[in-house]
């Protein structure tokens, strides 16, 4: 079978000219096609049209033979329910996230990106980059499904749960949210991107070749196997029905993708991504299996190079349901590495000589044993998931699913749809075929749920049900069904003042808390910063090509001296960046200038947010408040936290004790 997509994908061309419909949401980017298809001598109609208002052009195209559609984002979604041409999508590169995030770094905003998966991930990836937080609110990509009332009512709820006073998105989330905040900025197209969506069109192919592809994509749509085609880049040129269902993703949405932006947002394409890159990089054909998180599935992967007189130029790949698959929960991960609901650390992964670290491994190490609900407390940033996959990974569970949710990015509407799924027609937008929950998915392995302290208390009645009498029951479904499942919960939050404030059910919390495991914050672990610290610059400088170079003694000191509030992922950041700007700007780690610049910058960020605090009470009240509030500003560095208030160590202890 293999052979036939071989010598079909050989056929194809990429040569000649043809007509095509461009409904573009914004008035920046008609400008931009209108340039573009003048330079190329292009037959391009280009009508400007957003949300629903680009209904009519779209099927006036339709009437007209239009061969595709090139259009954005929300407006995309919406005209692909009225017509039946191809819609080809304008896609967002990280550079037009970068654009919009830049001159936010440093101004302490609240960020929420409204937007599609691959600009949520690409507006994540430019965050990272920049140290900046955002909250993240992806639009679903099936046109069937697309219902802005939904997506309205989860930014409401982010908006006034986390202060949200900044919302970047596409046009849709910029006119249906523009009453929400003052501050919006809108995610603009480049040039690069439009012509990216027209290399993906297939608007460079004459009649005839352009009579062939269609045929050629009739049979790729009409097989029982998932099809791939990828570029010698390692972008995706074809994705057929059947991997679009095998993987649940839209294939106008990965067409024109890169493999490597897809497995940093689905984990699915990881194992796919290193097959395809390994046959891109040697020439020969290579097999893996692939379990799939969402069933028992296990899926056979061959992919085969694309050759020519002129070497390679291209890929293949098929995915086949696997005659050999194992029935049950051990079919589902077979191979660890592969899947979504699959972990990616285990024990080895984590670095640690300090001697109380030790300690917590060592008692990580025996709760691998049992099925015991764990407990997992620690700032941000120390690590918890990394501890929990380990747990799950050592286990008698290891062959089950490992699925983890932060609790706190999904909105409170969903969250209990994506816990214990929905029926048929239970809500406006539901899935006609209904969905799992995560409870299901990670029936016979081991359930995550990261930052429990923020479910509220209808949906802590309904964890303690499900975790007294281990069934679930979907929305819109009367009947319960059995899961089996071992629970991990972990919180950055001390659980037991939210009890005594009432946020937070005491026999949920007992529930959960049937064993625990505290993992210290990284200013706690002083011996371990510098081996940490050389353990990800190393990693990074071999990432992003620059010199490898050792951290020296002095740098080292400064380290261990920051109070680290965002513990390991600070550190890491922070190595990232450093290790990026001396590979793109050809600098020198010397004098020790970026990485003190880099600590410099986070120490007066949060000294600024000391400076706008408010206080109220006696002058004693105030001067305590003010004490308590530096010390948490500086990691609970009692040092840094003197230096902040421009007092000695001696007046710190004496204004925070409560007596005084």
């Amino acid at each position: 079978m293999l052979r036939i997509f071989l010598s079909i994908f050989r056929a194809r061309a990429i040569i000649g000219i043809m007509d095509a419909y461009a409904i573009l949401p914004y008035k920046g980017l008609v400008e931009i096609a209108s340039e573009t298809g003048r330079e190329l001598k292009l037959d391009l109609k280009i009508f400007e049209g957003e949300t629903e208002e680009a209904i009519p052009f779209a099927m006036d195209a339709q009437k007209r033979g239009a061969d595709c559609i090139i259009s954005r984002g929300g407006t995309a979604s919406i005209i692909e329910r009225y017509v039946n041409v191809p819609i080809v999508r304008v896609p967002v590169s990280e550079l037009d996230l970068l654009r919009i995030l830049y001159p936010l770094k440093g101004l302490d905003r609240k960020i929420l990106v409204v937007g599609f998966r691959n600009a949520v991930f690409r507006a994540r990836s430019a965050a990272r980059v920049l140290g900046l937080q955002i909250q993240e609110l992806p639009i679903p990509y099936e046109a069937a499904d697309y219902n802005f009332d939904h997506i309205r009512r989860s930014a409401e709820h982010l908006i006034r749960h986390h202060g949200i006073d900044t919302i970047i998105g596409d046009q849709t989330a910029f006119i249906n949210l523009r009453s929400y905040c003052e501050s919006q900025y809108l995610i603009t197209s480049s040039k690069d991107d439009f012509l990216t969506a027209l290399r993906n069109s297939q608007l460079l192919n004459t009649d005839g070749q352009r009579e062939q592809q269609d045929q050629i994509q009739v049979v790729l749509n009409a097989v029982q196997e998932g099809i791939i085609s990828t570029d010698t880049h390692g972008r995706v040129t074809s994705f057929n029905i059947k991997a679009a269902e095998i993987f649940g993703m839209e294939p106008g949405m990965v067409i024109g993708a890169s493999l490597d932006e897809l497995a940093g947002y689905f984990r699915d394409f990881e194992e796919l991504k290193s097959t395809i890159s390994l046959t891109l990089r040697n020439g020969n054909p290579e097999s893996i299996q692939l379990s799939r998180p969402k069933g028992p599935e296990v899926y056979e992967i061959n992919s085969a190079p694309l050759v020519s007189q002129k070497g390679i130029h291209g890929t293949v790949t098929t995915i086949i349901r696997s005659s050999h698959a194992h029935s049950g929960k051990s079919a589902g991960n077979k191979h660890p590495s592969a899947g979504t609901f699959n972990t990616h650390y285990s024990f080895k992964d984590i670095l640690g000589r300090d001697e109380a670290f030790v300690r917590v491994l060592a008692v990580a190490r025996a709760y691998t044993m049992t099925d015991a609900t764990i407990l997992i407390e620690g700032e941000s940033g120390v690590g918890k998931e990394m501890f929990a996959q380990s747990i799950h990974a050592s286990g008698p569970r290891k062959e089950g699913p490992f699925v983890a949710v932060n609790c706190a990015s999904i909105p409170e509407p969903l969250l209990e749809s994506e816990l214990f799924g929905y029926e048929q027609g239970a809500f406006t937008g539901a899935s006609r075929a209904g969905q799992k929950g995560l409870f299901e998915l990670a029936d016979g392995g081991t359930l995550f749920l990261d930052e429990i302290s923020e479910i509220d208390q209808k949906m802590q009645m309904n964890l303690l049900r499900v975790l007294e009498e281990r069934r679930i029951r979907r929305i819109g479904s009367d009947r319960l069904r059995d899961v089996d499942v071992r629970v991990i919960a972990a919180s950055n939050r001390d659980l037991r003042k939210l009890i005594d404030e009432n946020h937070f059910r005491p026999d949920l919390f007992y529930r959960l808390n049937l064993l625990n495991l505290h993992i210290p914050a990284l200013r706690e672990r002083k011996a371990d910063i510098p081996l940490l610290a050389e353990h990800f610059f190393t990693q990074f400088c071999r990432h992003y090509g620059g010199k490898e170079v050792r951290l020296t003694e002095d740098i080292l000191n400064r380290l261990r001296c920051y109070p680290w509030p965002g513990n390991i992922r600070e550190l890491k950041n922070i190595m990232e960046r450093t290790a990026l700007t001396i590979a793109t700007r050809c600098l020198e780690l010397s004098d020790l200038e970026i990485i003190t610049r880099e600590l410099n910058n986070s120490l007066s960020s949060r000294s600024s947010r000391i400076n706008e605090l408010s206080f109220c009470g006696t002058l004693n009240t105030i001067k305590h408040q003010a004490a308590e509030s530096a010390l948490q500003a500086a990691g609970y560095n009692k040092s840094h936290a003197a230096r902040m208030l421009g007092i000695d160590r001696s007046t710190l202890d004496r204004l925070l004790d409560p007596r005084d």
